[in-house]
């Protein structure tokens, strides 16, 4: 049997003749569980905490293969990313980007658009528009113009359309109408040689003038001259 007291040796015959069993040093003998070891030799460890030296990151690791890591954390220090090997996933997040001044690509018309409503944007330079209608403010005679320059401008009551000859006069048509006959006397009982008498007829406002004849009577030679003072409204 072991010596416990003078470690001696244990002498045997043969080499096999003393099998040992390894236990903790608290039981002693009386122990009934030891060291199992496994049909290559290695004897298994079992341990609830065990307590090592620091963990270096240049020559230790840890497998965690298999296992469910959680990692919780508020902020995260990690190195600076770089765009050409690094990316990050925002999809399903709300990202705001508030920026003084953006240098993006140059914007297409056919795929880009930018929102200017409730802005007020300033535009320099020569701007074509190309629109069907457009909705604007009146126009006033005395501070706007309109250049029609190069265009065909046509005159109509929105049925009819008045007619341009090629000596640029305009073919004017005048109906008859109901008509009222109006005869008007104008009489001078004389008239100095050499001299004139003037008479005017008023058409009032919204009739017609149509002359059928005059009738001049006198004692002598007299000239007569009849004309037509026609004032036309103003056009814009």
């Amino acid at each position: 049997m072991a010596d416990f007291e003078g470690s001696l040796p244990i002498k045997t015959v043969r080499d096999d003749d003393v099998k040992l069993k390894i236990v903790d040093w608290a039981s002693g003998s009386e122990a009934t569980a030891g060291w199992s070891i496994d049909a290559n030799g290695a004897g298994l460890i079992r341990a609830v905490e065990l307590d090592i030296r620091a963990l270096a990151f240049a020559t230790d690791k840890v497998d965690v293969s298999g296992s469910d890591i959680t990692v919780s954390a508020t902020a995260f220090d990690i190195r600076a990313l770089t765009f050409a090997t690094d990316s990050v996933d925002v999809s399903g997040s709300e990202v705001i980007v508030t920026a003084t001044a953006l240098d993006i690509r140059a914007l297409a018309f056919a795929t880009d658009s930018v929102d200017v409503s409730g802005s007020s944007v300033e535009v320099t330079g020569n701007v074509t528009v190309d629109s069907t209608d457009l909705d604007i403010r009146d126009l006033t005679f005395a501070t706007d113009s309109v250049d029609v320059s190069g265009s065909d401008i046509k005159l109509t009551d929105g049925t009819h359309v008045a007619s341009v000859n090629s000596d640029g006069s305009l073919n004017v048509a005048i109906s008859s109408g109901d008509l009222v006959h109006i005869v008007e006397y104008f009489t001078s009982a004389a008239v100095a040689k050499n001299s004139a008498e003037e008479y005017d007829y008023v058409v009032p406002a919204g009739a017609e003038f149509k002359g059928e004849n005059i009738l001049v009577g006198s004692h002598g030679a007299v000239k007569v001259e009849f004309g037509i003072l026609m004032v036309l409204p103003s056009m814009y």
